[in-house]
Order: structure tokens, then C-alpha cells, then sequence
């Protein structure tokens, strides 16, 4: 078997740091790297990593300047030594047997990548009663364009977190988390489903993930709008680039709705709203309709030909 390196990067989060570190450490699948990046953190979580080192050599410990999530997780990447990777956020935890399960299906089913449903958690530990079974997650093998299909469907972000899943590390050869935004997960799922040419979906619910106050999850801001909002962009570039009309017109679809629900409080965000327009309107210019039903051609071609009708629906 070989070694996976799971890489928890690891900000402010001294009262759940123990219970995350806990559920990797007491695995099934024994031959870990984990890797622990204390990102400038305030807390005593550089500390708590510290000790956890002498007490587990699996564990490695790198205490860095603070640089956000996705700088973390980028300086996990760099380090880590296994032939596969998994992502686990500091305040959440995982089953024992989730890196089991995820690498012998990853094996059986000869993927790159293998994902699982995830249980929401309160601070109690408790299951959040409304959003319980409500996965689209099934058991299944999927092709990569399958997969990049999926980020359009309803219930989207089951399959966009970067936590719930076990890749191939190679797959990171060329792809790295953007530095300094909030939905980073948004910006590289497309490009990492893209790489792949299998990818197996595991039912179980073997991550779960804690909502609590003052996340960066938690949190709804004009920072998260627009990052939203260029995450879709960049995949309605990349769906274009490479020939996924679909996949482009979903996208395009998307960007739409952020604008159509981003409400401007003064003329700096209003500025910002017609800018977004305009990279929405030049991307659905660029689509084609060969490949897409009739529906959608004729969203296209009313995009195309009159830009002012959808100025006024977009109460621009």
C-alpha cells in the first residue's frame, strides 16, 4: 500500500485541533504522511502540532507566515512525499476508516481520484437535521467530464470541496490552490476533474464537516461574491478552451445568477457589478451552440444578439 499524505492546514482552530488530528492519526490505513501546516496561527496551535510530532513520527509540522488557506495547502502540496494526497480542514475530522475506503476503491476501479459524502456537524458533534441525506452522492465510477458535469447539477458543492476526497498526486503536478481567495475549492475542481480519467464516488459519509460561527465559510461578504463570481468565469474560460460547451453554458449560467443576486451599496459595487457584466457577457459571446439542445442554443443566441435585453433582466 502506498503512503498517502494528508495535508491539514491548520489557523486558529486550538479548540478542534486535537479531535481533527486524532481521526487521521487513529486510521485504519496506517502508512500516513501528515503533514500539519501552522499558518501564522495566533492560538496555541503551533504548539499543539508540535507536541503531536513527538509522539507520532508520521507526523511532520511546518510553521509558516500566515498566508490563508489555499497558501497552506499549496505548501503541503510542495512537501509531501506520498503518492496520493487527501485535504483535511483543522476544525473538522474524519471516520477512521475514510483513507481505507477511498484507496481501495481508488485501486479497485483504476482512478484518479475517489470522493465521499460528508455529514454537516454542529459544535455539539450533532448532525444538522436539514441537510441530513441530502447528498447527491451514489455509489459509482464516473469519466472526469462526468464529474466536471456534476459542478453545474443541484447540490454542486458535495462534489466541489476539496476535503471529501483522495487524489492521485500527480494531479497536482500543475495545479495549485489561488492564494487570497475565499472560495479557492471553486477555482481548481474543474481543472483537477478535468485531469482525471476516472473517478470513483463512494456513498458513505466519511468526512464530516463542523459549521460553526466566524468561519470563512460562514461568512457572506462582497469579497465572497466576486471571488464566487471568478471562479465561475475561470471555468466558463476553461469549459470553452477546451471544447466542453456544456459544461461553458452552465457556467455562463452561473455567473449570471451571481450578478443577479449581487445588490450594490454604493458606486465603487456598482462599478464592480457592471465590470462582472461585461466579463459575463464576453464569455457568452464566445459559445457555440453545437452540442447544445434547443433551449440552450437559444440562451445563446439571445445572449449573442441582444445584450441589452439581459442588461434590463439583470436590473443592471
Amino acid at each position: 500500500m502506498e503512503k498517502i499524505s494528508v495535508i491539514v492546514p491548520v489557523y486558529n482552530v486550538e479548540k478542534y485541533l486535537s479531535k481533527c488530528v486524532d481521526s487521521i492519526i487513529n486510521q485504519t490505513y496506517h502508512n500516513l504522511e501528515i503533514i500539519l501546516v501552522d499558518d501564522g496561527s495566533p492560538d496555541r496551535c503551533g504548539e499543539i502540532c508540535d507536541e503531536y510530532a513527538t509522539k507520532d513520527n508520521r507526523i511532520k509540522v511546518i510553521h509558516k507566515k500566515n498566508g490563508g488557506l489555499s497558501d497552506a495547502r499549496n505548501a503541503g502540496i510542495e512537501v509531501a512525499e506520498g503518492g496520493y494526497i487527501a485535504f483535511v480542514d483543522s476544525d473538522d475530522y474524519i471516520a477512521s476508516d475514510m483513507m481505507d475506503v477511498l484507496y481501495h476503491r481508488l485501486i479497485k476501479d483504476g482512478s484518479d481520484m475517489a470522493l465521499c459524502n460528508f455529514k454537516y456537524i454542529d459544535e455539539k458533534g450533532e448532525e444538522i437535521e436539514e441537510r441530513k441525506n441530502k447528498s447527491p452522492i451514489k455509489d459509482e465510477v464516473i469519466t472526469g467530464i462526468d464529474g466536471m458535469k456534476k459542478l453545474s447539477q443541484d447540490k454542486n458543492w458535495y462534489y466541489v470541496i476539496a476535503c471529501n476526497k483522495l487524489y492521485k498526486k500527480e494531479i497536482f503536478d500543475n495545479i495549485r490552490f489561488p492564494k487570497g481567495k475565499i472560495h479557492e475549492d471553486e477555482f481548481v475542481i474543474h481543472h483537477i476533474m478535468h485531469a482525471c480519467k476516472r473517478i470513483s464516488c463512494v456513498a458513505l459519509e466519511l468526512y464530516y464537516y463542523l459549521q460553526r460561527q466566524g468561519s470563512i465559510m460562514s461568512q457572506k461578504s462582497l469579497i465572497s461574491t466576486i471571488n464566487t463570481f471568478e471562479a465561475r468565469y475561470d471555468r466558463a474560460l476553461f469549459s470553452i478552451e477546451m471544447g466542453l460547451n456544456f459544461n461553458a453554458y452552465a457556467s455562463v449560467c452561473a455567473m449570471a445568477y451571481t450578478i443577479a443576486h449581487f445588490v450594490p451599496n454604493d458606486d465603487m459595487e456598482k462599478e464592480k457589478r457592471c465590470e462582472m457584466y461585461h466579463s459575463y457577457l464576453k464569455t457568452a459571446r464566445r459559445l457555440k451552440t453545437k452540442g447544445l439542445d434547443s433551449k440552450r442554443k437559444i440562451f445563446v443566441i439571445v445572449t449573442k444578439i441582444f445584450p441589452k435585453i439581459w442588461l434590463l433582466l439583470s436590473k443592471m
